[in-house]
């Protein structure tokens, strides 16, 4: 179980670098906004403090295994309920269009899986 969340981590720091040219757009987590924007809208940040803490995480969930096997298997499973839940409500949203502070952007799933990002163009 710790590698499945080390995994659903590392599928969202993909996706997260996929599309890092709309990420602060459509970002939801206000520290990575905070980070994105710190870094002159750069996401190399947020990436490297998302590396660092799935590493941390998963150092931390292995000691607490070698003490507290009981203990550990609860916080693990509470984790993997999280990040289940979470990775649905990213690649379970149809179609949508999401407005930033500078953008307009379609997101569009497709039947293989693919995300599809483009910009939306507004005539005035």
């Amino acid at each position: 179980m710790i590698i499945y969340i080390a995994v659903v981590s590392s599928i969202d720091m993909y996706w997260s670098i996929k599309i890092h040219e709309v990420l602060l757009d459509i970002e939801q987590n206000p520290i990575g906004v905070f980070l994105i924007e710190k870094n002159d809208d750069s996401v190399a940040l947020f990436m490297s403090f998302k590396f660092l803490g799935t590493i941390f995480v998963v150092m931390i969930l292995s000691a607490l295994y070698n003490k507290n096997k009981k203990l550990a298997w609860s916080v693990i499973t509470g984790i993997v309920i999280f990040q289940t839940f979470l990775i649905y409500y990213v690649y379970s949203k149809p179609k949508e269009e999401y407005t930033g502070s500078k953008n307009l952007y379609n997101l569009q799933k497709l039947e293989d899986g693919t995300i599809y990002v483009s910009p939306v163009y507004i005539k005035e």
